[in-house]
């Protein structure tokens, strides 16, 4: 049994798994995908998201379960091919969406997302990852950067 939260040496541990996974192309232990998610759902809580969209693969579609469950909201899958993305669904007009990875090392497909969603009428209130986002700032409605979460930050930034 785990207990929540993690201490710091638990929670790099787990960090470093998804790291790990992520530079192998393998898949990561299910123990620390579950150590991360919740630690990114707590982070994610006071962006008051109402849907998760993550991308479909195996440690994304995972950490995106975790993090959908622990905030009891839905989720959204993102499919990539020939460079298009695609949406399982379109979320509700008005709905306050983040975006969820284990990794995201190119802005460029976090921003064809924020604008996929717009035309949807959906807002994109964080950018969240298990790992640092490099250049994650994504412009808000407002004008000021959507917030962006990660595990390896002592708070939302």
């Amino acid at each position: 049994m785990t207990t929540y939260p993690p201490s710091p040496d638990r929670l790099a541990a787990a960090v470093d798994e998804l790291r790990r996974a992520a530079a192998d192309g393998g898949v990561a232990d299910t123990a620390a995908v579950e150590i991360v998610g919740r630690m990114l759902a707590e982070r994610l809580r006071p962006q008051n998201p109402d849907v998760i969209v993550g991308r479909d693969n195996i440690d994304d579609g995972v950490l995106t379960h975790v993090v959908c469950r622990e905030l009891n909201i839905p989720a959204v899958r993102v499919y990539e091919g020939s460079g298009l993305l695609s949406l399982s669904r379109h979320p509700t007009a008005g709905s306050r969406a983040a975006l969820l990875a284990v990794a995201w090392s190119d802005p460029a497909p976090l921003r064809t997302l924020q604008r996929l969603l717009a035309n949807d009428q959906v807002t994109v209130v964080a950018v969240a990852a298990a790992l640092p986002i490099p250049e994650p700032a994504l412009a808000g409605p407002d004008g000021n950067p959507v917030a962006t979460v990660t595990t390896t930050t002592d708070a939302p930034q």
